[in-house]
């Protein structure tokens, strides 16, 4: 079981793309969501994706409203929520959320976070419900009691008898109105019983008055009701959305569409990267690029810069100039080699099945990846190496680079991870999400059966 802050339990999809309503779908540790091809898998998992993704997944009205719709929601002021997920608190977060509101941890350690296509996130307790009622036998027995025990009290003098006496009285009083009421009572009856038994009653009490501080707690009584009348539900707590909000589970989404290439044209990438018209395989390919040169700590254009070669039109450079190209490209040379070292060493400590290295290289106007291991020592080129390698190294990078710290807090969503594998290393990759849900719940499409867990239909 995953050891998150909050467990994903469910999620419902609606007016999203080709989905008007997919209906509660129950989540576990692994869930595969099954069926042909465009019969809309992917539109379950970008939604709860864009509900808090790692990295990117921006709402594109354009792109994410059903098409039909589009002009209509685009006018909206209050624009349809698209995602709802249901999430389980872990015992600490939801005893923190308890405190901060007049609830038990039971009622609230059921949350739904939704968001619309405005990019507001709204959070409901299904479990708990604000505070605006309250039986009134609670509040005859509050008063029942201060009457009984002022009555049986003693008094220290003259002017204590007759406090007694006007504070009997005005409990006499506010029997016969409580009496008036029936079922649960709000904040108007509290008032109103305020208003009976009123704390200007007690003022003339003596510092040896016995009667004075018991009637003082049934004011004290009646305050604490009324406070609670004026408290939001937890779903109104600004305090609690805020804690809730920042304990969400990042979602991390890739795509096989993603894969890394393995001859990559720093021009291309430097276009690609600046556009934010990119769509399909094309934005996906884009991403992990993107992912790919953060990780590296170089941008493209600065890979080219550090890389560039003495233009001959400034004529013959002088000793020190040329000192200063080589110093760049030795700089860029290191970076790369310890980006190269990094990846090769987080890699083995994820992946048990071989020893790989990887090493980037620049060359002009080209970036590439070379990958080796122990059964094949000669460098290959990525694209030389299995799609399934291809696959995972890509994926990795993704989760590594946008997950950051909170990899094991973080969601898992995979659009057709391993397709194109051989069946064996199909139901290898399977193998593979079983282990991987030891820190991270995962959710994945496919319509390959040898991706399904048959010990494991349910």
């Amino acid at each position: 079981m995953p050891t998150a802050h909050m467990q994903l339990l469910a999620f419902r999809v609606t007016n999203f793309r080709s989905v008007k309503d997919s209906g509660w779908i129950a989540a576990s540790e692994i869930t595969a969501l099954i069926g042909t091809n465009e019969s809309g898998k992917t539109n379950l998992l970008l939604p709860l994706w864009k509900l808090n993704p790692a990295k990117e997944g921006e709402i594109k009205l354009l792109s994410d409203a059903p098409r039909k719709d589009y002009n209509a929601y685009r006018i909206m002021e209050n624009k349809p929520i698209f995602i709802r997920a249901r999430f389980q608190l872990s015992e600490a977060l939801a005893a923190s959320v308890a405190g901060l509101t007049a609830k038990t941890a039971d009622e609230v350690r059921i949350v739904e976070v939704s968001r619309d296509f405005s990019g507001e996130r709204l959070v409901h307790f299904p479990d708990a419900q604000a505070d605006n009622r309250i039986d009134v036998a609670l509040m005859k027995g509050s008063i029942a009691a201060a009457t009984d025990d002022i009555t049986k009290a003693g008094t220290s003098g003259k002017g204590d008898d007759a406090l007694k006496s006007e504070l009997l009285r005005r409990l006499r009083e506010a029997t016969l109105l409580a009496d008036e009421f029936e079922g649960p009572i709000g904040a108007t009856e509290i008032t109103r019983l305020q208003g009976m038994i009123e704390p200007a009653a007690i003022k003339t009490a003596s510092t040896r008055s016995t009667v004075g501080p018991r009637f003082g707690q049934l004011i004290d009584t009646l305050a604490e009701h009324a406070t609670t009348f004026a408290k939001p539900g937890p779903d109104d707590n600004a305090d609690v959305r805020e804690s809730i909000v920042s304990h969400l589970p990042s979602f991390v989404y890739y795509t096989t569409y993603g894969n890394l290439d393995t001859e990559i044209y720093l021009p291309h990438v430097i276009l690609d990267l600046a556009r934010t018209d990119l769509t399909g395989k094309s934005e996906a390919r884009a991403r992990t690029l993107r992912v790919l040169f953060d990780f590296v700590r170089l941008k493209p254009d600065e890979i080219l810069e550090l890389g560039k070669d003495w233009d001959e039109q400034k004529g013959k450079p002088n000793d020190a100039q040329i000192q200063v190209l080589n110093d760049k490209k030795k700089e860029r040379s290191i970076l790369l080699q310890s980006a190269g070292t990094e990846l090769t060493t987080k890699f083995r400590e994820w992946w048990k099945q071989g020893v790989y290295r990887i090493r980037f290289e620049a060359d002009g106007d080209h970036f590439r990846i070379w990958v080796s291991d122990d059964k094949r020592p000669e460098e290959i080129e990525l694209e030389g190496r299995s799609t399934g390698l291809q696959w995972f190294l890509s994926f990795y990078l993704i989760f590594l680079v946008e997950s950051k710290a909170a990899h094991n807090g973080a969601i898992l969503l995979l659009d057709e991870p391993g397709h194109s594998l051989h069946p064996i290393a199909q139901k290898d990759l399977a193998v593979f999400f079983e282990n991987l849900a030891g820190s991270n719940q995962l959710l994945y499409t496919t319509h390959s059966p040898f991706l399904v867990d048959a010990d494991h239909l349910d």
